[in-house]
């Protein structure tokens, strides 16, 4: 066969041969960018122009970024911060909560991790004696190491994005599990605090009866000693009585 005419078989099929897989590569690739997942609308909701109440309409406008995270500080009370941080420590409810957030996001990661190609090494070895005692000996060594050497490699292209929006809803079950904590966090904190203030103003009520009822003993002893001057009546004392009693009946 003429050298010419062999070359350029040779050359219509490999020419063959890289369009085709030019071709694969372009259809894969055609095929990866197809998604079958709905999109996503966020949700539109109709705010009304003016307000008609009895005062001014004003656009909210959130100040997250303000307000601190650990924001029963602003109360300066020593007793408060050592309750909050026993009971963000020490809650059960709250660390679990914080463990799913931190499983959901594992799981956002070992999803992201299918879109990358997989490889994975094997290698080991193996020391074999043969017993110098048995029938048929070789006369060879009796000892020989076996070595064995492995590897693999997988990749699965992302059609009609599976894996994209696997990886994009379980980020969204990341994003809620966040939010569950937060709102966890927040109502254990808020629930503390408001339980806290609530003590304290029972403790300041009692103070306020345990004086007031010092006060109205000795205006009952005053009443009484006028009373043993002749400088008062009867009706003077009980209502002094009547005073005291009220109070300690509270």
């Amino acid at each position: 066969m003429d050298p010419f005419t062999f070359a350029r078989k040779n050359a219509c099929v490999l020419t063959k041969h890289g369009i085709l897989k030019g071709a694969t590569l372009a259809t894969l690739t055609a095929l990866s960018a197809c998604d079958l997942a709905p999109t996503y609308q966020t949700p539109h909701f109709i705010v009304p122009a003016s307000w008609h109440g009895q005062g001014l309409f004003h656009e909210a406008q959130p100040q997250e970024t303000i307000i601190r995270s650990d924001w029963w500080v602003l109360f300066a009370d020593p007793t408060l911060d050592t309750l909050e941080a026993q009971a963000m420590a020490g809650n059960a409810d709250l660390q679990a909560a914080a463990e799913r957030f931190i499983q959901a996001r594992s799981i956002v990661m070992e999803a992201r991790s299918d879109l990358l190609p997989h490889f994975a090494l094997a290698f080991g070895s193996s020391n074999n004696k043969s017993s110098s005692d048995r029938l048929f000996r070789y006369k060879g060594p009796i000892t020989a190491t076996d070595e064995f050497y492995g590897g693999m490699a997988s990749w699965e292209p992302d059609i009609w994005s599976s894996i994209r929006n696997r990886v994009r809803a379980q980020k969204y079950y990341a994003q809620a599990e966040a939010a569950q904590y937060a709102s966890a966090r927040l109502s254990l904190q808020a629930e503390l605090a408001t339980d806290y203030f609530a003590l304290r103003g029972l403790d300041t009520q009692n103070a306020i009866y345990t004086q007031s009822i010092s006060y109205y003993q000795q205006a009952l002893r005053v009443t009484q000693t006028r009373l043993d001057n002749q400088d008062a009546t009867g009706i003077d004392v009980a209502r002094a009585k009547n005073q005291l009693y009220m109070t300690q009946a509270r």
